[in-house]
């Protein structure tokens, strides 16, 4: 993701609406990358994240005003856009 422009994830996603930081894309073989964990990159050539995923921006029903999903985590990382399907 560091050397990339664009990013495509089709996976699944999880959200974990106690710790959004917890909030993850599902990968091959059971990992997990996590919303901390992508923030904690330098993306200096951030412009594009497409997330073909379930739950990348759901949201909470507990808190409807609240934007803390995988999407917004996105734009937080430092993409300029970000295109959430699912």
């Amino acid at each position: 993701m560091e050397e990339y422009s664009f990013v495509h994830f089709a996976c699944h996603g999880e959200q974990n609406a106690g710790d959004p930081t917890q909030s993850a894309l599902l990968l091959s073989h059971g990992a997990h990358l996590t919303l901390g964990d992508i923030i904690k990159l330098k993306l200096p050539h951030a412009q594009l994240a497409f997330l073909s995923a379930c739950q990348t921006a759901t949201g909470d029903t507990k808190l409807p005003e609240e934007y803390v999903h995988l999407a917004a985590g996105m734009l937080v990382a430092g993409y300029q856009s970000v295109i959430a399907t699912m």
